[in-house]
């Protein structure tokens, strides 16, 4: 079974199974024989890659790899079919590498498994791939590291000391916040607990202001005495 447009799954001559939910995924799914060769392919799958059914069905699995990386993923398919596992789930790999049509790498997270099927002509085994595009998630990646190096940039140029922190930790601390405390570096303020940076009767008071601030939102005002590194 094949289709002449993108929108239906595709299967080699001797069908594998009822390709509904294949269809139906969001997911790529793709399904290879012993050989390696695209014997199905759903939609996702099919625009993932920007390939037509002609196209995909019979196809090497390498081709969709980039080439400098394609004997060490055959190798790796190979293993994992020859091997006792049924299934390795998405995040065992890490990320790998496509390939569109059009010569596009992109990355994406793969989770792959087996099943036999039985043919008149005796059993036969398969290997299937459901792949996630991650070329979205990444972008985002990307873009929210940019804000937040820039962030920090505007917090380091700032006059006032800044720290933030999770919990009690402070995870950035500016300039002038390790001036203000007399230390020649910001990360000798990493890592360190606020409380440490608070004169002794600080403390208690600070930690009991902010354990109620976790339950409410908006702006609040501490007051209170820090402690310098030379303990004045």
């Amino acid at each position: 079974m094949t289709s002449d447009s993108m929108g239906s799954v595709s299967l080699a001559p001797e069908a594998l199974a009822q390709p509904r939910l294949a269809h139906a995924a969001l997911e790529a799914v793709i399904t290879v024989d012993q050989q390696q060769r695209i014997v199905m392919i759903n939609p996702a799958g099919l625009s993932m890659f920007g390939l037509t059914s002609e196209q995909a069905l019979g196809m090497d699995l390498g081709r969709l790899i980039p080439p400098r990386l394609r004997a060490a993923h055959q190798g790796h398919v190979q293993r994992f079919s020859d091997s006792p596992e049924i299934e390795r789930p998405m995040g065992q790999r890490g990320q790998v590498l496509g390939l569109r049509a059009n010569g596009e790498e992109f990355p994406l997270e793969a989770a792959i498994f087996k099943s036999d099927v039985v043919l008149p002509s005796g059993t036969v085994s398969y290997t299937t791939a459901l792949l996630r595009d991650l070329s979205e998630f990444t972008r985002m990646s990307s873009v929210i590291e940019q804000l937040n190096q820039r962030l920090r940039s505007v917090f380091e140029r700032a006059p006032v000391a800044i720290w933030i922190t999770e919990r009690d930790r402070v995870v950035f601390a500016n300039s002038a916040c390790a001036r203000l405390v007399g230390l020649q570096e910001t990360g000798q303020l990493v890592g360190r607990s606020i409380f440490e940076l608070l004169a002794p009767d600080s403390r208690e008071p600070v930690r009991s202001k902010l354990q109620n601030l976790e339950q409410t939102e908006g702006v609040s005002v501490l007051v209170g005495s820090l402690q310098r590194a030379d303990g004045a």
